[in-house]
């Protein structure tokens, strides 16, 4: 029985461990960053996946040091009724005042068809520190 417990203890270590660089979509435990402003520049459908790219800029007065991470929730629509998902991506250089970024998100999912989803949208964009 010790044998057991001591072998789920480091099972959920090693789970601990293997999984802490994963952060939930929309999740309350990350550093969020302040001004930044965020622009949409092109959205489409794939069979596989749905595209946001854009830009976000540091309206701040100080640098934003990396790593840090651009995060967006899909919808199916510009109603923002039916939540598909969310995606980040990670910026792993710094952005000085007024300095401007692109960034990209994907959404994919085996449950759904994309390519029922052309006219999704995205909201809920934020910049943070894991």
């Amino acid at each position: 029985m010790k044998n057991l417990l001591t072998i789920f203890v480091i099972f959920l270590c090693a789970l601990q461990f293997w999984g802490c660089d994963e952060t939930i979509t929309g999740s309350p435990n990350v550093d969020v960053i302040s001004n930044v402003r965020f622009v949409i520049t092109d959205t489409w459908a794939e069979s596989d996946k749905l595209v946001a790219t854009g830009t976000i800029e540091n309206t701040g007065n100080r640098t934003i040091a990396p790593p840090f991470y651009v995060e967006g929730q899909f919808y199916s629509d510009a109603r923002y009724r039916l939540k598909l998902g969310g995606d980040d991506y990670r910026i792993s250089f710094s952005l000085e005042p007024r300095e401007i970024a692109v960034w990209r998100l994907e959404f994919s999912s085996s449950e759904i068809n994309e390519s029922l989803y052309a006219d999704f949208a995205v909201k809920n964009l934020r910049a943070y520190w894991k």
